[in-house]
């Protein structure tokens, strides 16, 4: 296994990357996060159940690599990624029509990768089923 990248390595990005639209709409979640000075009104990039979700459930767990997230479980999951050397993305949207997530993607396997953590919630088993279907 290869080490991870030390201070002073990179990734060389596709140059059409600045041209995805879900890249460009989460830059702009993350600026309209850490500029106090923009209003909501300003910047409605978009409002549904997966914001109002992440609102609720703020990201407080640290992984080795840095990221934030809700629950250990995706914690375990992000570390053994990273410790796998795995370049990974967290909450992936799915590429279909509607707006579902992912909770993990790996692009270089394109592979999706869901946690099923929760039981007993009529209203997760029912997304639970609609995610196994796609």
């Amino acid at each position: 296994m290869k080490n991870h990248p030390k201070f002073g390595e990179f990734i060389a990005w596709p140059d059409n990357i600045i041209k995805n639209k879900n890249l460009i709409a989460s830059l702009s979640e993350t600026y309209t996060a850490t500029t106090e000075s923009v209003s909501k009104s300003e910047t409605s990039i978009k409002s549904n159940n997966s914001d109002s979700f992440r609102e609720k459930f703020p990201a407080t767990f640290r992984t080795k690599d840095g990221h934030f997230f809700r629950s250990r479980a995706a914690v375990i999951i992000d570390n053994a990624l990273y410790d796998y050397n795995l370049a990974h993305a967290y909450e992936r949207k799915l590429p279909i029509e509607e707006d579902i997530y992912a909770d993990f993607f790996i692009p270089s396997e394109g592979v999706y990768i869901e946690f099923w953590g929760l039981e007993d919630d009529p209203k997760y088993n029912e997304r639970k089923k609609i995610k196994q279907e796609i």
